[in-house]
């Protein structure tokens, strides 16, 4: 029985100060589907699914839901119609907790007239965590204290009090979670999908549309590339068709050869001993040389973010002792790091890597002012230059140098991002998740300059991820974090991604284990 649509976004283009954002697009959803949209960077996908969601007009085309043509004006008509959105970017009051972020707008009410019963909040929204898998959210702490991938969640059940959904659209909702944490996700969305609610899932993990979807739709440049049954292609295939070009896989070349020499005769770039932060890192000792990159990886909680912090002087080292080229270092701030040559790249670029009210000059230029001025007055046109340079090279998509970097897509802010922070090299980089949310070409860049500084410059990077294959693909070495402790650490040749994920979820170290130490 051929399946009914229940979206069809007809012919739709937009366009932004001159930008054709949206051009000719058409997107048609079955009933009861999970399909996805794909596309780099800046293709539109944004867009599209912003003027579903009445957030942006179309300039043309037409809407319709459920076989009737509308017109969504607003979040309120989006809503009626049976449409909930899980973003991107996190939409939730940061001073609120958990149960009141969940229920804002929708609070169980008291006996006592106009009052709301916390406690029925609280339940409930025990009850929609439990339905996650998800218990490591405390639901009475302010979301602002929460990590980025509890938010997530907090955002994900937001939209599971809806009575009326038809229409679900999820946004890069992976970008942070752990691997079981998306696995619980998958599960409730084909849950979802069984009870009859469609599915628009966005994603740049292409390993997740073969996984999940069951069709997959293509933009590139703003336009319709085409839709396609997901079980047709490859992942070969479907990059392909996302960049326009032939996929160009990673392979193992160029990865640094430092471990395969005589490791007693080398002294390390990095070594940390025995460090302690809070109750999120009980004990971390290990070494880093120059020329490797090293993936940190683990579960969400296992203090892969809170290690890196610290390292950084994000936050306080409570115990334990850094050396960099063999020295003794003391880090109790992010200046006394980058003194020390140490730079990081955080993964909340939201909070912590970008000013959403100032322009893409001024993101770039803050971490690069010396490079700009002479005798502290700031030259333009150094400035200008520079900043040309910075957005060409990692091919960034704008309309401005002056446009606010709010305005831009998740990925681009990330290249505006990582691209400002590496023009000044130092001894150590660590990269915290840099890729969630970007599109494989940028992906691929990301990784092409890791590997540049490890190899030209001789410049070891400790590189975070919540990707296991994104961890064997770049990394010489990999250390696994759990409950905060550095458990294991092995060479990246000899895992595979069911290795390596059993380490990380079986807890302890088992001395019968294959367990490479340094």
């Amino acid at each position: 029985m051929k399946m009914e649509n229940i979206i069809e976004l007809n012919n739709i283009y937009k366009s932004f100060t001159g930008v054709q954002a949206l051009d000719n697009v058409t997107l048609h959803v079955k009933k009861g589907e999970i399909h996805a949209l794909v596309g780099k960077n800046g293709a539109g996908k944004s867009t599209l699914i912003k003027i579903l969601s009445g957030i942006y007009q179309k300039d043309e085309g037409e809407i319709i839901i459920d076989g009737k043509r509308t017109n969504i004006s607003s979040s309120c008509e989006m809503g009626l119609l049976g449409i909930h959105f899980v973003y991107q970017e996190e939409n939730l009051v940061p001073f609120l907790n958990a149960a009141e972020n969940i229920f804002l707008g929708n609070e169980p009410k008291s006996v006592l007239p106009g009052f709301t019963s916390k406690r029925q909040m609280e339940r409930k929204a025990k009850v929609i965590f439990e339905q996650l898998k998800e218990f490591s959210i405390d639901i009475h702490k302010p979301v602002m204290l929460l990590t980025s991938a509890q938010r997530t969640m907090v955002t994900i059940a937001r939209v599971l009090i809806s009575k009326n959904s038809k229409i679900m659209v999820f946004d890069e909702p992976t970008a942070s979670l752990s691997y079981n944490e998306v696995n619980n996700l998958f599960a409730f969305i084909n849950n979802l999908r069984k009870t009859g609610v469609s599915i628009i899932y966005v994603s740049h993990r292409l390993g997740e549309i073969f996984k999940l979807a069951d069709s997959v739709t293509v933009l590139r440049d703003g336009k319709n590339i085409g839709t396609y049954k997901v079980s047709e292609l490859n992942e070969k295939q479907l990059a392909e068709k996302i960049t326009g070009t032939a996929a160009e896989m990673i392979d193992s070349n160029g990865k640094s050869r430092v471990l395969e020499k005589n490791r007693e005769s080398l002294r390390p770039l990095m070594e940390a001993r025995d460090l302690k932060v809070g109750n999120k890192v009980k004990s971390a000792t290990f070494k880093i040389y120059k020329g490797e990159v090293v993936a940190l990886v683990g579960l969400v909680g296992s203090g892969k973010t809170e290690l890196a912090e610290a390292i950084f002087g994000y936050r306080k080292l409570d115990s334990g002792e850094i050396f960099i080229d063999g020295q003794k270092i003391k880090i109790n701030s992010t200046a006394s790091a980058l003194r020390q040559g140490v730079s990081l790249i955080p993964e909340d670029r939201t909070n912590k890597s970008l000013m959403l009210e100032c322009s893409i000059r001024e993101n770039l230029m803050i971490p690069n002012l010396k490079k700009i001025s002479r005798s502290n007055i700031l030259s333009r046109k150094k400035e200008n230059k520079l900043t040309e340079t910075i957005l060409k090279d990692f091919s960034v998509k704008y309309v401005s140098q002056e446009q606010k970097i709010n305005f831009l897509s998740g990925g681009n802010q990330q290249k505006v991002v990582v691209g400002g922070k590496v023009q000044d090299l130092p001894k150590l980089f660590i990269f915290d998740d840099i890729s969630a949310g970007i599109d494989i070409g940028t992906k691929e860049y990301f990784y092409k300059i890791i590997r540049e500084f490890a190899i030209r410059d001789n410049i070891p990077s400790l590189y975070i991820t919540s990707d296991i294959s994104e961890a064997l693909l770049i990394s010489d070495r990999v250390f696994v974090m759990q409950d905060g402790i550095i458990t294991k650490q092995f060479l990246t040749s000899d895992l595979t991604e069911d290795i390596l994920l059993h380490h990380i979820l079986v807890m302890g170290n088992d001395e019968n284990e294959n367990n490479y130490k340094i």
